[in-house]
C-alpha cells in the first residue's frame, strides 16, 4: 500500500507539470502572435483615412458625426481616399456607404457633379430643382445652415378686385425648401445683414418665387419638420377686416 501511495503522488506531480507546460506554451504562442502582428504592421506601411461611422445615404453631410479616422495598409487604400487634413467639412455624399467604408473623393457630390458646391447639392435633390439666392432681408436673424428647410412667403401688391387701387396679398409660394448654401458669417458681424441664403425649389414654383422677389417681398420661415403648410392666402382686408378695395 505504501508503494501505491508513492506512485499516486508521482502521477499527480506529472499531471500538474504537464498543465503548467501547456499553459506556458499557450502564453508563448500568444506573445509570439502579437509580436508577429506588430512586426507585420511595422513592415507594411499604413496611414489614417476617413471611414463612415455608420450607414450613410446620398445627401448626408460629411462631418465629425458621420466619419472618423482609421489606419489602413497603404496598399488597400484607394487613390482618392480622403484624410482628416482634407477640407471636406459640410460636403455632401453622392453615394451610399456602409459603416467602415473608406470615404473617397468620388463619393462627394461637390466633386462628382460639375458646377461647384451649390450645383452639386441641388443636383442631389433631383433634376426638377433650381437654386435661388434669396434677398438678405428674407432670412435675416434666422441663423440658417445648409440642410435647414424654410417656407417662403411672398407679399405683393396686386390690383384690387371690383375697385380702384391695390390690395396687398400674402401667400406661401414655396414649402420646405432646403437651404443648400449659407455663407459662414458671424451673426454679430455687420456683413451678416448682407448674406444671401441659397435654397433649392422645384421648377414649377421657380418663376413664381422670382416674380415675388422682383415685384414684392419674400420672407422665409423655418419649417423645422419639413411638413406641408396649411397657411391660407390672405390680404390686408382679410387680416384687418377692411372693406374690399380700401
Amino acid at each position: 500500500m505504501f508503494f501505491k501511495k508513492k506512485q499516486t503522488v508521482v502521477i499527480n506531480k506529472v499531471e500538474k507539470g504537464s498543465n503548467w507546460y501547456l499553459l506556458g506554451s499557450l502564453i508563448a504562442a500568444i506573445v509570439a502572435g502579437l509580436l508577429f502582428v506588430g512586426m507585420i504592421k511595422a513592415i507594411v506601411p499604413s496611414e489614417p483615412v476617413l471611414v463612415a461611422v455608420r450607414a450613410l445615404e446620398p445627401g448626408d453631410v460629411v462631418n465629425q458625426e458621420t466619419v472618423t479616422t482609421k489606419s489602413m495598409p497603404r496598399a488597400a487604400i484607394p487613390k482618392d481616399a480622403l484624410h482628416r487634413k482634407d477640407d471636406t467639412s459640410d460636403y455632401r455624399l453622392a453615394a451610399t456607404l456602409a459603416a467602415g467604408d473608406v470615404v473617397r473623393k468620388a463619393h462627394l457630390a461637390d466633386f462628382k457633379i460639375p458646377g461647384g458646391t451649390v450645383a452639386a447639392r441641388t443636383a442631389i435633390l433631383g433634376q426638377e430643382f433650381r437654386a435661388v439666392a434669396l434677398p438678405p432681408e428674407a432670412t435675416l436673424g434666422l441663423n440658417l445652415q445648409p440642410g435647414d428647410k424654410v417656407d417662403l412667403v411672398g407679399v405683393v401688391d396686386v390690383p384690387a378686385l371690383g375697385a380702384r387701387g391695390s390690395e396687398t396679398v400674402s401667400k406661401v409660394i414655396v414649402q420646405a425648401a432646403p437651404v443648400v448654401y449659407m455663407p459662414t458669417v458671424d451673426p454679430k458681424d455687420s456683413a451678416a445683414r448682407e448674406t444671401r441664403a441659397v435654397v433649392a425649389v422645384q421648377q414649377e414654383v421657380f418663376t413664381s418665387l422670382v416674380l415675388a422677389v422682383v415685384k414684392g417681398k419674400v420672407v422665409a420661415g423655418i419649417n423645422a419638420e419639413g411638413k406641408p403648410s396649411n397657411s391660407p392666402t390672405v390680404t390686408l382686408s382679410d387680416v384687418f377686416g377692411l372693406p374690399k378695395g380700401q
